[in-house]
C-alpha cells in the first residue's frame, strides 16, 4: 500500500488522493494513515493536517489522530493548536481502558526512556515541554510538563535535564513558584521509590541519571 501511494503522488495531489480513497474505501482507516505518512515524509504539513482533521471528525475517539495533529501543528509552528491537540490526545489516551491496563506501555529495555511508559504519551508530554521551554518561553509551564512526563516515564533522562534547566532559569529570573517547589519535593519521593525498586542496578546504567538526580534533589 505504501509503495502504491508513493507512486500515486506522480499523478495526483494528496488532497485529491484522500478524497478518492474516501469515495472508494470509506471504511478503510489504514490507507489514509499511509497517505498522511507519505505527506509527512515530503513535509507537506497542510495535507497531513487536512487528512488527520477529516479522519478525527469521522472517528473522534481515536486518540492517535490528535497526537499526529499536535505534531503537524508543531511543525507548522502553530503552537496554540499543537498544545490543544497534544492535550486532547493525552486526555483521551489516559482515560482509555487499554492505557489503564498498561496495554500501550513498553517493557523493552533497549529503549530505556520509554521503559514502563506509553511512548506516545511520553512524546506528547516532551513535545509540550519543548514548546513551552523554547518557543513560548513559559519555563514554569515547561517544568510542569516535564514533571508530568517524569511521573509517567521515570527513566526518561532528557526530561530530568530539561526539567532542571527550566527550574534553574525560573529561579534565576524570580523566586521559585509554589508548584515548582511542590514538584521537587514530589520528585524526591518518586525517585527514591524508583531507585529502590531497581534491585539489579540495571537502570543506573543510563548515562547522566545519577548526576541529574543528585543535582536536582540537592538543589544545586
Amino acid at each position: 500500500a505504501e509503495k502504491l501511494i508513493n507512486s500515486a503522488f506522480d499523478f495526483a495531489d494528496p488532497f485529491a488522493l484522500f478524497e478518492e480513497m474516501q469515495r472508494l474505501f470509506p471504511e478503510n482507516a489504514e490507507m489514509p494513515f499511509y497517505l498522511a505518512a507519505a505527506c509527512e515524509e515530503r513535509r507537506n504539513w497542510d495535507a497531513c493536517v487536512y487528512i488527520y482533521q477529516r479522519m478525527a471528525a469521522k472517528t473522534p475517539d481515536f486518540d492517535l489522530y490528535y497526537l499526529k495533529l499536535g505534531e503537524m501543528f508543531n511543525a507548522r509552528r502553530e503552537y496554540a493548536a499543537a498544545i490543544q491537540h497534544y492535550e486532547k490526545f493525552i486526555a483521551l489516551r489516559a482515560s482509555s481502558e487499554k492505557f489503564q491496563k498498561g496495554v500501550f506501555h513498553s517493557w523493552d529495555i533497549s529503549e530505556m526512556r520509554w521503559f514502563s511508559a506509553d511512548p506516545d504519551v511520553a512524546k506528547a508530554y516532551f513535545d509540550l515541554g519543548l514548546i513551552y521551554e523554547y518557543e513560548l518561553r513559559r519555563l514554569d509551564l515547561a517544568a510542569q510538563y516535564y514533571f508530568a512526563l517524569l511521573q509517567h516515564a521515570p527513566f526518561y533522562v532528557d526530561a530530568y535535564k530539561h526539567f532542571w534547566l527550566a527550574y534553574q532559569q525560573c529561579r534565576e529570573q524570580a523566586a521559585p513558584t509554589p508548584p515548582l517547589r511542590a514538584m521537587l519535593m514530589a520528585m524526591r519521593a518518586s525517585v527514591t521509590v524508583s531507585m529502590a525498586a531497581d534491585k539489579s542496578g540495571m537502570f543506573r546504567r543510563i548515562s547522566g541519571v545519577s548526576w541529574v538526580l543528585t543535582s536536582t534533589l540537592s538543589g544545586r
